[in-house]
Order: C-alpha cells, then structure tokens, then sequence
C-alpha cells in the first residue's frame, strides 16, 4: 500500500514555489536567447543581401566603365576618317547605331527597282552556275584526257 502523502509544509511549498520560479526564469532566458539568435540570423542575412546588391552595383558599373573604356580605346586607335563615324555612332540615338549613318540619307528604292535588282541577282547567279558547271566539265575532260595518257603509256611499256 503507497505511503500516504506527507502533509505539506510551508517550508515545501516555498522550495516548490522557488523551483518554479527558477524553471519560469531559466525558459525565459531561453526565450530571449533564441530570439536574440533570430534577430542575429535577420541581421546577417541582411548584410549578406546588402553586400550582394553592392557588389552587383559595382560589377555594373564595371562593365559600364569597362564600356566605355573600351569604346574609348577603340576611337584612339582607329584611322582618322573611322573615328568620326564611330563617335557618331557612339552618340546616335539607339536605333541608329545599328545602320551606318551614311546610309540613312540614301533614297530607299521603289519596289519595281526591288523586283530588278533581284531579277539582275538571279541573271548573276544563273550566269555564275552556268560557269561552274563549265569549269567543271572542263576539268573532268582534262583529268578523263590526263588518266587515257597515263593508260596510253602503261600500255606502251614493254617489259
């Protein structure tokens, strides 16, 4: 049979009060520790991210500058009447810089003058295949003359 519970006295319950006070304070620095390392852990992932943007910003203005230098290098080195276009096209709005400026004071021609030059193309590339197949007409009668020459002289050997 279990032992009946000794009544308890003033001096337990100030030891049991005591105990809970100390559990309530040792789970309130825990409390505070965990939330003082949660505000750590925001506090360097902010700075993580804020030095991440930093060095984007400085790579890009890197390459901007890179860029620019290397524009600048390229207008140094060029051939005087080169380096006027390039200034030109460095400074054109961007949907110039593409073209070359010179161009985009030449009349564009109508559409039948389109329909010739491309009836002149075909007439160029027509008379260009014409010539290959000649060429090689040509050269296949040389070498079918060359390969009859040397079976002629084969043929002519005596042993």
């Amino acid at each position: 049979a279990p032992a009946p519970a000794a009544p308890a006295t003033a001096e337990d319950r100030t030891i049991t009060q005591q105990m809970r006070l100390e559990i309530m304070q040792q789970m309130r620095l825990e409390v505070e520790r965990m939330e003082a390392e949660r505000k750590e852990a925001e506090r360097r992932e902010a700075e993580r991210k804020e030095t991440e943007r930093k060095k984007a910003e400085r790579r890009e203005a890197e390459r901007e500058a890179g860029a620019l230098a290397v524009g600048a290098d390229a207008l140094d080195l060029a051939p005087a009447p080169s380096r006027k276009r390039m200034w030109q096209r460095m400074n054109a709005p961007p949907r110039w810089q593409a073209e070359d400026l010179d161009d985009l004071f030449v009349q564009r021609p109508a559409a039948q003058d389109k329909d010739q030059a491309k009836r002149k193309r075909a007439q160029c590339d027509l008379a260009e295949a014409e010539a290959l197949v000649q060429h090689d007409e040509a050269e296949r009668l040389r070498q079918n003359k060359a390969k009859a020459a040397r079976a002629k002289a084969y043929l002519d050997l005596d042993y």
